[in-house]
């Protein structure tokens, strides 16, 4: 399958918690130089909005999210925020990349027709657990490609679409989980969220996660990288035969949504949605800022922690 071999040789980091909790992209495997640290198959267009920061202040969002967005969408050289169309809830976790002018392992190569997430290069060789600190590209508005245009009344209409997002849809980060004795990342409230929300809300519904079936026993011929191979145990669930659910895409598009932990006791459900052939989900309780986002993994498969030994760690 051409799609494992992709993942077997172009996977390259995970998100992880640093000094101070704080989060970043690290390297799950040693990274030469000069090498794609954020490839995409198949790679999508990621258009964007483009906002200033009196835009933002003027819509009222809260202090938690005004920081998120300075930690991943903040474009220094042009001091505006480059948000995806879909908003942050379905923006790729490498976006939580730190970036640096100054000290880091890795830029924006400029190249726009590259097939990467980013179009980010490593500068020189990354050790397996080292951060990925990027250099914004200063010739771009966004790292990874010059911005698509269209005509100003349809880019007035998605700029009120992804503002109303953020302000009214926008409730989580990924950050350091509070489930005690567990030091990776989970899924944070920026503030509270009420009961029957959908947490993960998108700014235009029907863009999707797209998985192909892979079967268990050829992931493990194929992929074979222990720390790839774990990082597939950690976030993809396995099917009922024996299969794995497998983004089409890889591994680095993986969005919020899979960084949600396990709990007998959630207080996050999935639901199926009516229009559009998806989950999406639904908050069973009030949530607190600050509090992490649960959910019951028996809701996707009921014997998962049998069939969850498919890993390197069993």
């Amino acid at each position: 399958m051409a799609l494992l071999h992709y993942i077997r040789d172009n996977t390259y980091c995970r998100i992880g918690i640093f000094e101070h909790h704080h989060t970043g992209v690290r390297a799950l495997r040693t990274i030469p130089a000069h090498r794609f640290v954020f490839g995409v198959r198949q790679p999508a267009n990621y258009d964007f909005c483009v906002f200033s920061p009196e835009e933002l202040a003027r819509a009222g969002l809260p202090r938690a999210l005004v920081e998120l967005l300075y930690q991943t969408l903040w474009n220094e050289r042009h001091k505006t925020f480059c948000i995806p169309f879909y908003g942050l809830n379905g923006m790729p976790f490498v976006f939580y990349a730190r970036r640096s002018t100054t000290h880091y392992n890795a830029q924006c190569s400029c190249d726009s027709s590259s097939p990467s997430l980013h179009g980010v290069r490593s500068t020189r060789t990354i050790l397996k657990g080292e951060e990925i600190i990027v250099r914004p590209c200063p010739h771009f508005y966004y790292a990874g490609g010059s911005r698509t245009r269209s005509c100003p009344k349809i880019e007035a209409i998605k700029k009120k679409l992804v503002l109303s997002n953020l302000r009214d849809a926008t409730f989580c980060r990924i950050g350091k989980s509070m489930i005690r004795g567990y030091h990776g990342c989970g899924v944070i409230a920026l503030r509270p969220i009420p009961r029957g929300q959908n947490p993960f809300s998108l700014a235009f519904p029907g863009f999707r996660y797209d998985g192909e079936e892979c079967p268990t026993k050829r992931v493990l011929k194929v992929v074979r990288h222990p720390s790839v191979l774990k990082m597939m145990h950690d976030f993809i669930s396995p099917g009922a035969h024996s299969y794995l659910l497998v983004p089409k895409r890889g591994l680095h598009v993986l969005d919020i949504t899979f960084f949600m932990n396990h709990s007998p006791t959630p207080n996050v459900e999935p639901v199926e949605h009516p229009q559009f052939e998806y989950v999406t989900f639904r908050t069973t309780q009030p949530i607190s800022e600050g509090d992490e986002l649960l959910i019951d993994y028996r809701c996707f498969v009921p014997d998962f922690e049998r069939l969850m030994g498919f890993s390197v760690m069993s």
